[in-house]
């Protein structure tokens, strides 16, 4: 189990610094805020929250349970784990300047670790399961002007590289 704990500690640093240099480092720093960001994206962003928080959840239980743990303790630890992990991303979000700390988030995160847990608790089993998929889009080429400067102009292709970046994985992210 220690060897569990030290691998998904060192992961974890990993993933936070890779995250900061990718996401937050260009943004800068802010004084830690809140954001009320529960209509934007028509929940999107929400159903990633939950479906993130739940299969952290099963991966950090599966770990531990091939570790030897405890169904219970290996549950548990999985739950507090994964809970642990999206928190710390919202507290980047809390200090971006573009963002802020969000509690609908915070609760997207928990219905996913909680999906996970209860089924286990109350069935042994995960009967619904969370699933994605991506299709790849071709953006059309299609100019877009500012609403608050008319001359200030850009493609949606450029506006669409602009949110979700370049390249393969920015569709599944």
């Amino acid at each position: 189990m220690i060897a569990v704990i030290g691998t998904e500690s060192a992961l974890y640093a990993g993933v936070m610094v890779g995250l900061y240099n990718y996401w937050y480092k260009d943004l800068g720093l802010s004084k830690f805020h809140f954001f009320n960001d529960g209509n934007e994206w028509r929940g999107v962003d929400k159903a990633g929250h939950f479906m993130t928080a739940y299969t952290y959840t099963y991966f950090g239980y599966e770990t531990f349970k091939w570790a030897g743990v405890s169904k219970r303790k290996s549950l548990w630890y999985a739950f507090a784990g994964s809970n642990f992990l999206q928190l710390s991303l919202e507290f980047f979000d809390g200090l971006s300047p573009k963002w802020g700390f969000s509690y609908y988030d915070i609760l997207a995160n928990t219905t996913g670790t909680s999906l996970f847990a209860l089924q286990e608790i109350f069935w042994d089993q995960q009967r619904i399961r969370i699933k994605t998929s991506s299709t790849p889009q071709r953006v059309p080429d299609v100019t877009l002007r500012a609403l608050n400067n008319e001359s200030e102009t850009m493609t949606l292709a450029e506006r669409d590289m602009e949110l979700y970046g370049k390249g393969p994985i920015r569709s599944v992210f």
